[in-house]
Order: structure tokens, then sequence, then C-alpha cells
């Protein structure tokens, strides 16, 4: 099996079998009388659902990742099925992070009033004979579903969402518009504005965010979080100057890095339309209104910040985003298609903030 998108092996050189993974899936489900099942269930179904009730186990293959190789591991009952996920790491990059990755995604979920990050259940490793392999399960997000920028016509580009069961489709206007809205306003109510810890790095080429359509509404996910951390370290009790240059720091290259994808997921990068600049705007001050008070000590952000922004001149607002941009760590294959469109986006934020105002 492929061990990632960029072809990594193992800490032996080795590509790992189907049946190696496999095999290690069901000795980490089965270990100690199936101790992990039973406390995923327990958590997720929040019913007196007992294993021995179990009518078929189910483990199917969902993709294979830079990172890891996620299954789909499903439960049948006589009046239900509860599925999770579990997250494999083959390769030796996915073992350095996967730890890191349960520790953060326990912490968000626990923290968060309204989770938007999947709830972790347990983890742990299986030896193979072509190394270890790092695993731990979790939440399943039924019904969503992956999504990337996608060429209709020669000049028209949609976001379009993979359904393997229903078939692909295309989002309307209004639906990316809230898509693209609802994803920063979800990786805002994450943003810690005080110790200004936030998630990162994340990518939409990366299949990071997960969407479900119902009738005509967009609901969304964020299902790995690889980051966790401030974006300065040093400063623990900062005054509200620093509160409002750390944001800006954070909103900029969120606004960037929403604009960016791989075509149809694994083809060129590509930049997302001017629209989803105020649809962005707004989706981070909605998520600025969303934070809890013991998190923002009472200040009034949303209205601080855009205060902050409009006093900003048009030129040193850009001079301050190329700043970014020059020690921001991204592809160069990125880095020239922001480069390529900087000047224009940095003039849809203030164009944005005047229409946010009329």
């Amino acid at each position: 099996m492929p061990l990632n998108r960029k072809c990594q092996k193992t800490d032996i050189g080795l590509s790992v079998t189907y049946g190696e993974y496999f095999e290690a899936a069901i000795t980490f489900l089965e270990e100690n009388n199936q101790k992990v099942l039973r406390e995923a269930i327990s958590q997720q179904s929040r019913k007196n659902v007992s294993l021995d009730q179990t009518k078929a186990g189910n483990i199917y293959l969902e993709k294979h990742g830079e990172f890891y190789h996620p299954s789909r591991v499903e439960l049948v009952f006589p009046e239900e099925k509860i599925q999770f996920v579990l997250n494999i790491a083959v390769s030796e990059a996915g073992r350095t992070i996967i730890d890191q990755e349960y520790s953060i995604l326990k912490r968000l979920y626990r923290e968060s009033q309204s989770p938007y990050t999947p709830a972790v259940y347990g983890k742990g490793s299986v030896k193979t004979d072509h190394g270890i392999l790092s695993m731990f399960i979790g939440q399943w997000f039924e019904g969503f579903h992956e999504f990337h920028l996608s060429e209709i016509s020669s000049k028209k580009r949609k976001i379009v969402v993979w359904d393997m069961v229903h078939g692909n489709q295309c989002l309307s206007d209004r639906q990316t518009k809230e898509l693209y809205h609802k994803a920063a306003l979800i990786l805002t109510s994450y943003y810690h504005p005080i110790t200004f810890e936030h998630i990162f790095p994340w990518h939409h080429a990366a299949g990071d965010f997960v969407v479900r359509l119902r009738d005509t509404k967009v609901d969304l996910r964020l299902i790995t979080v690889r980051g966790y951390s401030s974006l300065d370290a040093g400063n623990v009790d900062p005054n509200l100057q620093t509160i409002m240059e750390k944001m800006l720091v954070f909103f900029l290259i969120l606004s960037i890095q929403m604009r960016i994808d791989r075509l149809d997921g694994v083809k060129e990068i590509v930049w997302a339309e001017d629209f989803s600049v105020i649809e962005i705007l707004n989706g981070f001050f909605a998520g600025l209104e969303k934070l809890p008070l013991d998190r923002t000590r009472g200040i009034p952000l949303a209205e601080c910040f855009e205060y902050y922004l409009f006093s900003m001149d048009d030129m040193d607002l850009l001079k301050f985003t190329e700043g970014i941009v020059d020690v921001y760590h991204i592809m160069s294959e990125e880095r020239r298609i922001i480069q390529k469109n900087l000047k224009e986006h940095v003039a849809g934020i203030k164009q944005g903030l005047i229409k946010r105002n009329l």
C-alpha cells in the first residue's frame, strides 16, 4: 500500500501490505477484551449498548493521506449502526505527529462549547513485520465528505463535494459562500487571543475540512488538527496593542490559506475567487463574537479589531502582509500564487470592511 502522498518509506524502507494494515487494526480494536471499542461506544452513543449484541463488524479503508490511512469502523447492532474513524500512521512522518494530534483533539473537544473537531476515544500501536503502526480511534462524521475546487469549464471553477454514494455534487454560489464563512468561523473559534494559540498547519488540499449538505444548508467540520501552538510563546501577559497585532497575523494567514486549494485535490495549486474574501472576513468576525468571555478578558474583540484594521493605511497593510508571506513557511508553488494575487487580496479585505459597515 502507498505510505503517503509523498511516497515516504517506513523506518526500515519497506512498504506495509494491506493484510498487515487490517490485521494491525483488528489487533488494536480487540486487545484487552475490546476495551477501546467499549469505551468508544460508551462515549459516542451515550447508550447502554453491549458489544455482545453486535451482528457484524466491518473495517473499510477510506483513503491514503499524507500522514494517515484512515479507516471507517462499522459496528452493526439490531437497531442501529455505530461508526468510528480509525486513523492509522504507517510512515515515520505519520507516527511522529499522531500522538501530538491525539492530545490536541482531546483538549480542543474538551474545551470547546460547540466542538467542530472529532472526539477521540483511545490510541495505541501494533508491531508488524515491516514496522510499528500507530493509531487512534475517534468520532466518525456521518454524511460528511471531502471537497475541492474543480474546473467545470474553461472559465469556471466550482467546489465539488466528493460523495461516493450519491454522486459528486457542485456547490451553488450561495453554498460556496456559506462554506468559506463557516470555515473561517471554525478556525477563529479555536483562536486564543491572549495566548495566541491557533490551529496550524491546515490545508484545503489535504481535505482537512469535510462538508455535509442538508437540503440547501452547508454543515462543516475540521477532521484533523496537526498543530495547536502560539504565535508568540514568549509573551505571557499581552497588552491590547499586542493582542491586535497578533490577531492581524492570525487573520491574514487565515485569509490567505483559505483561498488555496489543489484542483480536484491532487492537481495544480489554485486560488479561490474574489467573492470568498468577504465571506472569510465575515466568518472571522462571527468567530470572534463566539469566543467565551474567559478567553477574551471581556474585551470586545470584534469591535476593537475592526477599528484597528480600518485604521491601517492600505500600503502599510500590504507591506505587513508581504512580510508575513516572506516568513510564512509555504511551498514555492503556493508562494507564487499568493504573491501574484496578494495586492488584490489585501484590497479585497479593505473593501470587505467597507461593505460590512454600509
